[in-house]
């Protein structure tokens, strides 16, 4: 009873540090649509969750951009607006290949002005998909290609995401010791799922009951640093694209993550609110 008391006072507080969240966006979709696809999150992080300093962060690329040129981009946009908030650290919240993309920002690019980072269905060990859409069944790749262009990376660059290339990556960008890393997945079940996302959705699971995916990631593919939840969405719904879905529970968890991280990095609110109950 007393770790409830204690995890529902941390829930009343305020986020205090700026909160970002970070997508790509291909050039032509935003020209098109600037941002309005993602007024549903913006809305439920800031005006639902009183977030007074909420970044949304749209990473403009092309089809030509891959994984270095899109994370040196975000790290100078995370560094800029730490600086313009006294020098404050920052929450980081990703989408989609987006959390690869703040991954590299943080590691390869300098971005360690970033306090937390929370990913929603990132590859993180790679795309299953990618190994079944063969390079000599172009017909296939074209049939997602939509998919992928709408979370921000192109057919020419969505290669960069197979198991082999990740497991390269992750080689690479090793984990900045003062960033702390979580991420969350989801499932949809196929007859379920946005009808966009059957046929890849199909490609991955073949039908098979216990071979589960949000459409185009499955939810073991997206664990990295301290894995919250696997949620019931498909790829689309959990980022507000589905008129038919309100992802509200995904964002208000992710930010009463964002406060007890908050609580739990400040000696004096750690003792405050007796931070070491709620990790037992």
């Amino acid at each position: 009873m007393e770790r409830i008391i204690r995890s529902n006072a941390v829930k009343q507080r305020q986020v205090r540090q700026p909160v970002v969240f970070a997508f790509n966006i291909m050039l032509n979709h935003y020209l098109a649509y600037n941002t309005k696809q993602y007024d549903t999150i913006q809305r439920i992080i800031k005006y639902e969750n009183k977030v007074n300093y909420l970044y949304m962060l749209p990473n403009i690329s092309n089809h030509s951009m891959n994984i270095e040129q899109r994370a040196e981009q975000l790290a100078k946009s995370l560094k800029k607006i730490s600086k313009d908030n006294q020098g404050q650290r920052v929450h980081v919240i990703a989408h989609s290949f987006t959390g690869i993309d703040v991954r590299a920002a943080i590691s390869l690019y300098g971005a360690t002005n970033v306090q937390s980072l929370s990913t929603v269905c990132t590859p993180h060990k790679g795309m299953k998909l990618i190994e079944k859409l063969h390079a000599d069944r172009l017909e296939d790749l074209e049939i997602v290609d939509k998919i992928f262009e709408a979370c921000g990376v192109s057919q020419k660059c969505v290669h960069e995401f197979h198991p082999e290339n990740i497991r390269a990556f992750n080689l690479v960008a090793e984990d900045n010791s003062t960033t702390d890393y979580y991420s969350v997945g989801s499932k949809k079940k196929f007859f379920h799922a946005t009808d966009s996302l059957r046929y890849s959705h199909d490609l991955l699971s073949k039908r098979e009951i216990q071979n589960v995916s949000d459409g185009i990631m499955r939810p073991e593919d997206c664990e990295w640093g301290r894995y919250l939840v696997t949620f019931e969405q498909d790829h689309l719904e959990i980022v507000g694209f589905s008129p038919d879905y309100n992802p509200r529970q995904v964002y208000n968890l992710l930010v009463d993550n964002i406060k007890l991280n908050e609580v739990k990095n400040d000696p004096v609110e750690a003792k405050k609110y007796g931070i070491e109950y709620l990790f037992q």
